[in-house]
């Protein structure tokens, strides 16, 4: 069985700063970033690409062809010693050229654009331990908090535990818990609601409760 999802599992979430590729050691061809570099003494080497998105292979330099078994489910030493080898720079070009996307959905990123166009506020970043939670301010008090969590920690009936970006508002007055909403996310649940920003609620419906906690601050 193959593993296809190496480059993925460890970019998903992550924007490339292109300027920092460079600066890295890619060379740019026309719209794609590739970088190279040999491992394990010079016997494989690692061609790593950018388009959007992060690709990668390994060449077997011996027989100048792509080497694949590094992918599959079952390792040996030598194979996991490659993976190894692979994923440690994959970690390092991730911690060099990349930072966390605060948005992983669309609908995330089309609520921080109503946000700046009806109030001219940007997300502050507060906690370096928490890369992805950013807050709206009216004065010095939060309007809003944006943050991308577990979902089955918000929803306790799920166990998925796939990313979802949430954003948490104050309530002028009481709403109805349905799809979409709920209790506060490690906040004061009696002031405080969680909104899920997976398309639920459409966005009239979201960007109404943000104005309402804008007014309630």
């Amino acid at each position: 069985m193959i593993n296809i999802s190496i480059e993925k599992e460890l970019f998903d979430g992550y924007k490339v700063d292109y300027e920092k590729l460079l600066q890295y050691g890619f060379k740019k061809f026309v719209s794609i970033f590739q970088y190279e570099v040999n491992i394990l003494d010079n016997r494989f080497r690692v061609v790593v690409t950018c388009d959007k998105t992060i690709d990668g292979k390994i060449i077997d330099l011996d027989f100048g062809d792509e080497y694949t078994n590094f992918r599959r489910e079952s390792l040996g030493e030598f194979n996991a010693n490659i993976k190894k080898e692979y994923i440690s720079l994959l970690e390092d070009v991730r911690e060099k050229c990349f930072r966390k996307d605060e948005f992983i959905s669309l609908q995330a990123k089309r609520i921080n654009d109503f946000i700046f166009r009806e109030f001219g506020v940007r997300l502050e970043f507060l906690w370096a331990k928490y890369p992805s939670y950013a807050v709206y301010r009216k004065g010095k008090k939060w309007f809003g908090l944006i943050a991308s969590i577990p979902l089955n920690k918000l929803d306790k009936t799920s166990s998925d535990e796939k990313m979802v970006s949430i954003i948490n508002v104050k309530l002028l007055h009481e709403v109805e818990y349905k799809a979409g909403i709920y209790e506060a996310y490690h906040m004061n649940k009696k002031y405080w609601i969680t909104i899920i920003l997976d398309d639920s609620l459409k966005d009239e419906e979201v960007e109404e409760l943000i104005l309402n906690s804008y007014k309630a601050v």
